[in-house]
């Protein structure tokens, strides 16, 4: 018997269990100190499953206290507009910091308090002044929701690097799907078994505290000294003269695009909740299940389109998994049949993992390595923008025509974003498919 693992037994099960979250959670050629940071990511993935499930329910809370479809908008707005103003200072803040780290780790911690804020207001405040009040905590979480998303791109290049990023989260948002899958689930047997809103209140105050233990675990990464600033760094600087300012153009081009795509996203973010609560007259079961389904789609999704991006290449993977995630939900509201949406949900859902992951390997292929933080500032800018007109769009389209016709308008504007991708080219010539040397399967 090999002396460094237990005999039999449950400590022997327990031994098999740690080896196999070893093997998910990071490379098999990795170091101990990227090891650490692999599993620390994934641990904290697994925690995130919660606040993901949480958020799921904010729209159907709103809906269910009987919010107004501009109300379900202002969900996705507020933080987008807050986004569009604070971006660009935290990029050019975040820039010369050694601390991103700690950044991050803080942004989060604030952000996911605002978990815990929103169950105290349900249970304090006024049903009348229930709305207003959650509203006014959406824009508060704002500030450090912003920093979150510029600091995301910089702290996920320093543990995985230019090659590794399909790898590292193709393993972390699977395994964040995974426990959001679970959840989720159990959420909402929770909603269904409890009187409103209390069953909420309890969702979100666990989702609150939960983001004390993402704090602890993301604080704990160490990330390799960057790399000396050069004038001619990164795919978007190929090319130039030494000490000539970056060229924009590609990447604001990819910026636009993506900008789209967002756009159509968050239309139809805002829209299918109704959908869901007034056109099919879903229960909560029903919604927690759909979303359980579409987690564990995007776990299936994730692992396939981490190892397919190696054997077709990043472009590939980008345009067949554009195409399907935005079409998919004018299926999805043409159908009165709940087994179909169920169906085209899980369709739509595995594709978007590979949308997700393909854009933001896009994205770290036209930053300059030496701008990174500014550059993201940009990119979360413009998609907060998106992030304003899209919801508001939707529910302008929904109050005057219906919430379908609404979908519908999301979805075309997700397809106009795929005619300019299908038109671009690819990002340059640092390919992002591939892991690190060695990389577990």
């Amino acid at each position: 018997m090999d002396g460094g693992s237990p005999g039999h037994g449950l400590p022997r099960v327990a031994w098999r269990a740690a080896g196999g979250w070893r093997r998910l959670a990071a490379p098999r050629a990795a170091g101990p100190v990227e090891r650490r940071n692999y599993e620390l990511l994934q641990a904290d993935s697994v925690v995130s499953g919660l606040i993901v499930a949480a958020m799921t329910f904010v729209p159907v809370f709103f809906v269910r206290a009987g919010a107004t479809p501009l109300e379900v908008s202002l969900i996705t707005t507020l933080p987008a507009i807050g986004g569009l103003v604070l971006a660009m200072p935290f990029g050019r803040l975040l820039e010369p910091s050694a601390r991103k780290v700690t950044w991050w780790a803080r942004s989060r911690l604030l952000t996911n308090a605002f978990y815990g804020a929103l169950a105290l207001v349900i249970a304090v405040v006024a049903p009348a002044w229930v709305i207003p009040a959650c509203l006014a905590l959406i824009l508060l979480a704002t500030v450090p929701q912003t920093l979150t998303q510029v600091v995301f791109p910089l702290v996920m290049d320093g543990v995985a690097g230019p090659r590794g990023r399909f790898d590292l989260l193709g393993r972390r948002w699977a395994l964040m799907g995974l426990a959001t899958a679970v959840l989720t689930g159990l959420a909402g047997i929770l909603l269904d078994a409890l009187v409103f809103p209390l069953g909420y209140q309890l969702l979100f105050l666990a989702a609150g505290i939960s983001g004390i233990a993402s704090w602890w675990l993301c604080g704990r990464l160490v990330l390799a000294a960057p790399a000396p600033r050069t004038p001619a760094s990164g795919v978007a600087s190929a090319g130039r003269a030494p000490g000539a300012a970056p060229d924009r153009r590609p990447f604001l081009g990819f910026v636009l695009r993506k900008g789209l795509y967002s756009g159509s996203l968050r239309m139809v973010a805002a829209l299918l909740p109704l959908f869901y609560v007034r056109i099919l007259d879903a229960s909560d079961a029903w919604i927690g299940s759909l979303a359980m389904i579409n987690a564990f789609a995007t776990v299936i999704g994730y692992a396939w389109w981490r190892r397919a991006a190696r054997r077709l290449g990043g472009r590939t993977v980008l345009l067949v998994s554009l195409a399907v995630a935005a079409a998919a939900p004018a299926l999805v509201v043409a159908t009165r049949s709940l087994e179909l949406v169920v169906l085209l949900s899980i369709v739509g859902s595995f594709f978007g993992s590979g949308a997700d992951l393909a854009l933001f390997d896009e994205l770290m292929g036209r930053i300059p390595r030496d701008r990174i933080a500014t550059f993201s500032g940009l990119d979360s800018s413009a998609t907060n923008l998106a992030g304003i007109v899209a919801p508001l769009l939707g529910a302008t389209v929904a109050s005057l025509v219906g919430i379908e016709a609404g979908v519908l308008v999301g979805v075309a504007v997700g397809i106009a974003g795929l005619l300019l991708f299908v038109r671009a080219g690819a990002a340059g010539p640092v390919t992002p498919s591939a892991p690190p040397a060695g990389a577990a399967a």
